[in-house]
């Protein structure tokens, strides 16, 4: 608070006081926050944030053991709340979780619940019969995901409250959310990139609040709170699995078959409110399916803002080319993917072009009320939604856009690299063949070379038929050159031309066979080779002289051969390397 003292100059105190109170009263006359749900009524004995972190929610950013704790305190004092570990930590070494939410009667049938949705998910296990009597009996499972940029604040606090609100609401909305939905609460997914950050703020920040977005307490200093601990953009990971919070995130979402998954992020002070739907370019493996949903989810999200008289707006720079972002990633798993993006105040308040104070807790406002709007809607409309779901892995099933029937991933003369990839996508729930002799393949394509040839293709080729239930994944995923409209494309080139820069946000590349640098064949007609399952492990090769008289050679074109050269090297032991090809 400002403490302003006047001295006695008569000549200029009417004045010199009009002056200040009008510099000042934006600071001094902030009107009272707008209750985060008005219509509010709340069970108790169920503990509110704020009974729970020892200040008002939106005051300040929560810290990752403050949000714990709350999680930790709601899930012992309601039934209606379960927290699960991941069984993963960061490299910080703080323990990812998350919760799920639902009525008693839901949270009493939890295993069969998760059983009866793999059922959904595959339409081998499942006939149309049986998705409507599914149907009938489950609730669609909505995914909340909140702050996977450290930096990004507002949505890992909202998510306290979204918790509070799922668990305590007693009002008929709330009660209808915990009967229609399963709701799964990611609260903070990088949590090592949020506390350097607000370290950061801690140590720029002042005794005043500083509005100024270019004050260095709005701008912090490198490396940010962005990225996780080695500076991973994990908003980048989400095939790629490169960190440990990423695996964790994807493991999540393939044990609990979501139909709805949200991706709370922020950008710029000076901005309102985005959301879906996207703009082009649109990623063709995306099935119009899920997409259509992103029209309705985000109609209801402009009324619950309509009525606060909040802007907000959609499309502009919002494409979905990228499969590895949060917002696009479900769409490959069946789900329908929703973005936020809120203008950030980095945890205190900024004053914008327009003279008004955007604060923290408006911020956290938002993300809560979009939150619970698009609940609302998956709510309203869950057999519809656990119905599409179905039909969109019909969908996958029936095979390929572009006529892939398999992909061939050979191990060549590195079969660790291969194997890791392969290993990947096994992680994510796609059903990977080992050919167990070697066989000759019809009209294969490679990376390379375009024009179809047949090919011998070795013992121990990775063979991977499309037409199961992760179909778009898999496609998204492995295939070389996917095709923009020439809709965009003509914009594309237009926008170019005019000098104003791509209409592209960012990544425009990932093919994983590229780079892993393995060699890979499509082929548009099904593999006619005996195979085994691919079980997730790959057998180590045998030493070809376990008792040597002098020493061990190890083969460096294979990824294993750095691996060992560092155990050797942690080990002490003597190394040399081979400096021309030799023969013994």
């Amino acid at each position: 608070m400002f403490h302003l003292r006047l001295f006695p100059t008569p000549k200029f105190t009417g004045p010199f006081l009009f002056v200040l109170l009008l510099f000042f009263s934006p600071l001094f006359s902030q009107n009272a926050p707008l209750p985060f749900y008005p219509e509010g009524r709340y069970a108790p004995g169920i503990p509110s944030p704020e009974a729970v972190l020892g200040f008002p929610l939106g005051s300040r950013p929560v810290r990752h053991a403050e949000a714990r704790a709350y999680f930790e305190a709601l899930a012992e004092a309601s039934p209606r709340v379960r927290l699960f570990e991941s069984g993963y930590l960061t490299h910080e070494q703080r323990a990812l979780y998350y919760v799920v939410i639902s009525d008693e009667s839901n949270l009493n049938r939890l295993e069969a619940i998760q059983a009866k949705l793999a059922r959904l998910s595959d339409p081998r296990r499942t006939s149309p019969a049986d998705s409507r009597s599914l149907i009938t009996d489950l609730p669609a499972v909505a995914w909340m995901m909140y702050s996977i940029h450290g930096d990004e604040l507002s949505g890992a606090d909202a998510s306290l409250q979204v918790a509070y609100q799922l668990a305590a609401g007693t009002d008929e909305r709330s009660a209808k959310l915990r009967r229609e939905l399963l709701v799964g609460i990611d609260p903070m997914e990088n949590p090592d990139g949020r506390e350097r950050f607000l370290a950061s703020m801690q140590q720029w920040g002042g005794a005043v609040p500083n509005s100024d977005a270019q004050s260095i307490h709005h701008t912090g200093v490198w490396p940010w709170g962005r990225t996780n601990h080695y500076l991973f953009d994990l908003n980048r990971d989400w095939f790629i699995l490169s960190q440990p919070e990423s695996r964790s995130r994807v493991q999540a979402l393939h044990e609990w078959h979501p139909q709805l998954v949200v991706d709370a992020h922020e950008m710029g002070s000076f901005d309102t409110f985005l959301f879906n739907p996207a703009r082009e370019p649109i990623n063709h493996n995306y099935s119009q399916i899920t997409l259509k949903w992103t029209e309705r989810i985000a109609a209801e999200q402009a009324r619950a803002f309509d009525r606060y008289g909040w802007s907000y707006y959609t499309r502009e720079w919002l494409e979905d080319w990228y499969p590895g972002y949060g917002s696009s990633y479900p769409y490959l798993i069946g789900a329908v993917g929703f973005i936020y993006e809120q203008a950030s105040t980095e945890g205190s308040a900024v004053r914008r072009p327009d003279g008004t104070l955007l604060t923290f807790r408006d911020a956290v406002h938002r993300q809560f009320t979009g939150s619970i709007a698009n609940l609302t809607t998956a709510a309203e409309n869950r057999e519809a939604l656990l119905g599409d779901y179905y039909r969109m892995k019909q969908e996958a099933l029936a095979g390929s856009s572009g006529g892939v029937e398999a992909y061939y991933i050979l191990p060549g003369e590195n079969p660790s690299r291969a194997a890791e990839l392969i290993g990947k996508l096994h992680f994510q729930g796609v059903e990977i063949e080992v050919a167990e002799a070697a066989f000759t393949a019809k009209a294969l394509r490679s990376y390379r070379e375009r024009r179809p040839a047949d090919r011998q293709l070795p013992a121990g080729t990775y063979v991977i038929r499309t037409r199961q239930p992760l179909r778009p994944l898999i496609d998204a995923i492995l295939e070389f050159d996917p095709r923009m409209t020439n809709n965009f494309l003509r914009s594309e080139r237009e926008s170019l031309e005019k000098g104003e820069g791509t209409r592209l946000y960012e990544v425009s590349g990932w093919s994983m066979p590229l780079a892993y640098g393995v060699e890979t064949y499509t082929a548009r007609s099904a593999p006619a080779v005996k195979t085994r399952p691919f079980t997730g492990t790959v057998e180590a090769p045998a030493l070809s002289h376990p008792d040597p008289a002098f020493g061990y050679l190890i083969d460096y074109q294979d990824d294993s051969g750095v691996q060992a050269l560092l155990a050797l090297f942690e080990k002490g032991i003597k190394v040399r390397a081979a400096r021309k090809a030799f023969r013994i």
